[in-house]
């Protein structure tokens, strides 16, 4: 039976999808965590050159940032997207510390509307 958290927004547990009976993520390899290695801001750079127009709803839907912190990052990157996109992620992996980490971004946008490449990007930093 899976189960759903939401994901790590202002300190609450991190949005991932778990087994009930093992604890484990679908299709996860225990021990697999130990690999996983934290984001880089060109790591970030990446993605956010793929996100579109959904940018807004990734951040407050799959990152738990909020309305304000959005428009705040629009006005000060007027007219470029791509920073907009670049400094919501940088937000997110700010906040997320230690823990921001290419399976813990990947598991947070798994269940977005974006662009499969980036799910496939991030699947490629993790060598699998």
């Amino acid at each position: 039976m899976l189960e759903e958290t939401p994901c790590k927004a202002n300190g609450n547990t991190p949005k991932v999808r778990r087994d009930s009976t093992s604890g484990h993520r679908p299709g996860a390899i225990p021990g697999a965590a130990m690999n996983n290695r934290r984001l880089t801001e060109k790591d970030l750079m990446q993605v956010a050159k793929r996100l579109g127009k959904e940018w807004q709803e990734v951040g407050i839907l799959h990152l738990g940032l909020e309305w304000s912190r959005l428009e705040q990052i629009q006005e000060e990157n007027p007219g470029n997207a791509v920073l907009w996109n670049f400094e919501m992620l940088r937000e997110w992996w700010r906040r997320e510390k230690h823990a921001a980490a290419v399976s813990q971004l990947r598991s947070c946008l798994k269940h977005a509307q974006v662009d499969p490449e980036i799910l496939d990007f991030l699947r490629s930093l993790q060598g699998n």
